[in-house]
């Protein structure tokens, strides 16, 4: 993407349905957590709110005059501007015929590795569905892979590096399978799971050495399994742990080795546990946190650490975050104090990003109590303390963010009517970009869960996918 001036959930580049935004202050703040974002220029959001009708093969805005009222700000420390970025027409990645249609795609990439999209595919009269996937290289989709029959309504994780990509899935209520792929066809990675009861949430993350983990929530059990550069599938020893299916999240470095992460409801409380190769290191590390967690999301620090981000939805409810460490030498891992990102009811993180200089950006999606939510990022610079939030806009769905090999960060949403795709680039923590057109969304998909975003490494350029009608289309931003 050609950009003469910049600013991020997405390897990273995240992107999701974004909403009408504006733009406040940041500045370096530590004296705890904020009441809740400022707000921008009094009626960028109701001219964001307000989608254009038609859609052309190049989309430089939402609506005219966005440019103009981000840069008339006039917040001394934000720095608006314009990527002057416009995206292609949308093209098919796949198209059904006969009554199937498509669900949820998920892209993945990472520097050195293909680029993947994976989506489910509803098939007309049958009581499964099928995962279904291809890879994206040299500007085209490669032949058309099954992954498996699923259970119906299941959904589909993915994720690349060092060279490979992964695709996770439940196959049908009790167990799971994944895919490999290095760039052509996809192979299975180890036997189905076993079977657990009622398994509901699976977490799957890539390191940049190839290794792979992926961590899954069952009724009474946290499992998890490591995936090696050559496909090798190795099951760690279930966690024990009462309570119904919660979140999860993990981390993974190079050379394979970091922590999962999961919700225990039963203790009211964020665990964490670190793994070396394909084998548990210590203890788990239990952080009580006052009352029952809602999404959880962890990013992997340059020195091996994770900054694990969670929502409380009951009691005093709030974003919050911590940092993970395991002590080499007693193989003990260990929670810092809990950083108060945000307190005040309906708030719930969505996404956390790690550049590699470890700089973190955390986004959330606020509710101002009538109903709408507000999309919130709050940014930290490696070693620093987290800057203000900032109120990105109003919206119906984030659907992607990701972080590029420079720290920029890339974020995607729907605005507020669930009419349009946008995106919007950081650059640092006080400059973000004008929200940029991807698409129309009204006519060609649901709009709960049903885009997706990616970095191309080798270009910059944002992917983003969605399911249209019965297809999965694409568009190219530059």
């Amino acid at each position: 993407m050609h950009r003469t001036s910049k600013l991020g959930l997405g390897s990273v580049v995240l992107v999701a349905p974004l909403l009408g935004l504006s733009i406040a202050a940041c500045e370096d703040s530590s004296d705890g957590p904020a009441a809740g974002p400022t707000e921008g220029a009094s009626g960028f959001d109701a001219s964001f709110d307000a989608p254009t009708a038609d859609v052309s093969s190049s989309l430089p805005d939402a609506s005219p005059g966005l440019d103009a009222a981000l840069d008339a700000q006039g917040d001394a420390g934000v720095q608006a501007f314009s990527p002057k970025s416009t995206c292609d027409a949308p093209l098919p990645v796949v198209t059904y015929a006969g009554g199937d249609f498509a669900l949820r795609p998920v892209l993945a990439s990472a520097p050195g590795s293909p680029i993947v999209a994976a989506w489910v595919r509803v098939v007309s009269g049958a009581v499964a569905d099928n995962g279904e996937a291809k890879v994206f290289a040299g500007g085209t989709w490669g032949p058309l892979a099954t992954l498996t029959t699923m259970i119906r309504g299941a959904t589909l994780v993915a994720a690349a590096g060092g060279g490979g990509a992964l695709v996770g899935y439940h196959q049908n209520d009790d167990t799971m399978m994944r895919k490999r792929t290095t760039g052509a066809a996809f192979a299975d990675v180890g036997a189905p799971t076993p079977a657990y009861a009622v398994t509901t949430e699976t977490t799957l993350r890539m390191g940049a050495g190839g290794h792979g983990v992926q961590v899954w929530r069952a009724t009474g059990v946290v499992g998890a399994a490591r995936i090696d550069p050559n496909g090798v599938f190795t099951a760690l020893p279930d966690n024990v742990t009462a309570g119904p299916p919660a979140m999860t999240s993990a981390v993974i470095d190079a050379a394979g080795n970091g922590f999962a992460v999961w919700h225990d409801e039963s203790t009211s409380s964020v665990v964490g546990r670190a793994f070396q190769g394909a084998t548990w290191k210590g203890s788990a590390a239990v952080l009580a946190i006052g009352g029952t967690g809602g999404a959880l999301d962890a990013a992997l620090l340059p020195n091996g650490d994770a900054y694990v981000l969670w929502s409380r939805i009951d009691g005093s409810p709030g974003v919050h975050g911590a940092t993970l460490h395991l002590d080499a030498g007693s193989s003990t891992s260990s929670w810092s104090a809990i950083e108060d990102l945000m307190t005040g009811s309906g708030s719930s993180p969505h996404r956390l990003l790690a550049s590699a200089t470890g700089e973190l950006t955390a986004l959330w999606g606020q509710s101002d109590g009538s109903g709408t939510n507000k999309l919130t990022a709050r940014r930290r610079p490696a070693g620093g303390a987290w800057a203000s939030p900032v109120t990105l806009g109003k919206t119906t769905e984030l659907f992607g963010a990701a972080v590029d090999a420079s720290g920029d960060v890339t974020v995607g949403a729907a605005d507020a009517a669930g009419a349009a795709f946008h995106y919007r680039i950081a650059k640092s923590a006080t400059s973000w970009s004008s929200p940029v057109r991807v698409d129309a969304k009204s006519g060609v998909g649901s709009v709960g869960g049903s885009a997706t975003l990616a970095i191309d490494p080798a270009t910059g350029n944002p992917i983003v996918a969605w399911a249209a009608g019965n297809n999965v289309v694409y568009t190219i931003c530059r």
